[in-house]
């Protein structure tokens, strides 16, 4: 049963608790911080929200409303990170997983990310300028090319 309290919210809590009770289904609040700002797929900070679009630290663009609705379905079965968990330490605990993950990706971290501080001191990994992310792509695009064109054009020489 969701109780919003006399903060002129009762009246959504209401709705909910009357949908839930006749479509036979229980509502769970969860602690919801940063869950419009990270990567629903990896569970990352990477990503940029702008708008209806969440763009990922690959470039893949996903709706920001369903990013952020799988990212609440994942929160339920997060044991570290409970309903009253203050956003600061939600935020700690975030940036840690996102470590671990671009440490994963530590040959690529270097060329496309780096560490941001913002005046409160806080740190976030953001990319770098995404020119650059293109030029990485486009590059190792080309070397794959040229290496397709010099080994027929060996073939031809070599008939």
């Amino acid at each position: 049963m969701l109780d919003f309290g006399l903060n002129g919210k009762s009246q959504v809590a209401d709705a909910l608790n009357q949908v839930s009770t006749r479509v036979g289904c229980a509502i769970v609040a969860v602690n919801s911080a940063y869950t419009s700002q990270l990567d629903s797929r990896f569970g990352t900070l990477t990503g940029t929200r702008s708008g209806e679009r969440f763009i990922g630290h690959d470039g893949v663009v996903l709706h920001s409303d369903i990013n952020a609705a799988d990212n609440i379905l994942a929160r339920l079965g997060d044991v570290e990170i409970p309903r009253f968990l203050d956003h600061k330490r939600v935020k700690e605990i975030l940036l840690e997983r996102t470590r671990k993950f671009l440490n994963s990706l530590a040959p690529l971290q270097s060329q496309l990310f780096e560490a941001k501080t913002d005046k409160g001191k806080s740190q976030t990994l953001e990319l770098r300028k995404r020119k650059q992310q293109f030029q990485i792509q486009n590059l190792m695009a080309l070397k794959t090319l040229h290496q397709e064109d010099f080994t027929i054009l060996d073939n031809l020489v070599n008939r």
